[in-house]
């Protein structure tokens, strides 16, 4: 590999997709930067996903597999083998476009105090293919008040690219299956520079069965991320009583919007 050329990491925790894990690997086989390396980590799964994401013959794909522990841990085998200057997360039912990598190291190289880059990502239907929703961030600067804010403006998934620096650890919190991905994100923000792309970076599958349509096991999440977020003293008992008022109106929209009238009302007094 050129020495002027970085390489990026990327992470697909895998448990039981073997319908999308095809997609999800020749995506990013068919980056149009060519120097990464795809970290796939078999969460235990039970169907033919590690038969088929050990079918490619492709040097830059390694594989793992580990007893299922849930996503969080797969996420963490993979950050503990990576060897990127640069890296990102793939769920193994998504996509990333062919210049998903490229256009965000465009912005890594205009500017040297740059740590996180994100971009605009399409939500597309898993039977119809066609795209129900369009996110673009609007936000430059450091992130870490927004993501309290549970702000789209620089949050939607799992979909930054992150400068690997060696004075940072970089670690999921095991267990914690819902809000994981805003959990990482706020504790390794407190410092660093986010920007984004225009360009479309990713496609996010929704219309199957996926960790956001279990309610409840999304609002144990949060509260599990409000206790661990109460305790750092970067966090202001200000900005906790605002997290939990925010999460408290997400849980409440969400449950009246599946027509869980009860559950709206219990989530108020939590």
């Amino acid at each position: 590999m050129p020495e002027n050329r970085p390489l990026v990491s990327i992470i697909m925790a895998v448990f039981n997709a073997d319908q999308f894990i095809s997609g999800g690997i020749e995506s990013v086989i068919d980056q149009s930067y060519e120097y990464w390396e795809l970290l796939v980590v078999n969460d235990g799964s039970t169907d033919r996903s590690g038969e088929i994401a050990q079918s490619y013959r492709d040097a830059r794909i390694r594989y793992f597999y580990q007893a299922n522990k849930g996503v969080s841990a797969a996420r963490n085998l993979g950050l503990r083998n990576m060897k990127g200057d640069y890296f990102c997360f793939l769920d193994a039912d998504d996509l990333l476009t062919t210049n998903s990598l490229s256009s965000r190291l465009e912005i890594f190289q205009s500017s040297q105090e740059v740590e996180f880059v994100d971009g605009r990502v399409n939500v597309f239907d898993s039977r119809s293919g066609e795209t129900v929703r369009e996110y673009l961030p609007c936000f430059e600067g450091n992130p870490f008040n927004e993501l309290l804010s549970i702000s789209e403006k620089c949050f939607f998934g799992p979909t930054w690219m992150i400068k690997r620096l060696e004075n940072k650890s970089y670690c999921f919190l095991e267990g914690l299956t819902h809000g994981e991905d805003l959990l990482f994100y706020l504790s390794i923000s407190r410092s660093g520079h986010y920007q984004s792309t225009s360009s479309l970076i990713y496609l996010y599958r929704k219309g199957h069965v996926s960790a956001m349509t279990n309610l409840k096991k999304l609002e144990k999440g949060y509260f599990r991320l409000y206790s661990e977020i109460s305790s750092w003293q970067s966090v202001s008992s200000e900005r906790s009583r605002w997290f939990h008022k925010r999460i408290k109106s997400i849980m409440f929209k969400s449950y009246l919007v599946s027509g869980n009238i009860f559950n709206a009302l219990k989530v108020v007094f939590r």
